[in-house]
């Protein structure tokens, strides 16, 4: 519920996208017994930080082509802070 919340989605729509994801190798999940039900808990890949990573250096050149000198930043931890990470979970 937490990711479906966060992102405003329905389950169904929520689900949809997931298993695109999953399908392109960018997403893991698994279902997990927590309390007296089962949640669904995804994890990025490595092939998904990859992608997401190309996605955010796309939208930085688009940004820098429109004429502005330095593409906003995104919340991040820092240059050696990544914004995702492989291997993090997020729970449903």
């Amino acid at each position: 519920m937490v990711l479906q919340r966060g992102l405003g989605l329905t389950s169904g729509n929520l689900a949809s996208h997931a298993a695109k994801l999953e399908e392109a190798g960018f997403l893991e999940s698994s279902r997990v017994l927590a309390d007296l039900s089962f949640e669904v808990r995804f994890r990025i890949t490595p092939r998904g930080i990859e992608a997401f990573h190309a996605y955010l250096a796309s939208l930085k050149a688009l940004v820098e082509s429109v004429g502005l000198e330095e593409a906003p930043q995104v919340a991040s931890g820092g240059e050696d802070e990544p914004l995702v990470r492989a291997g993090e979970a997020w729970e449903l």
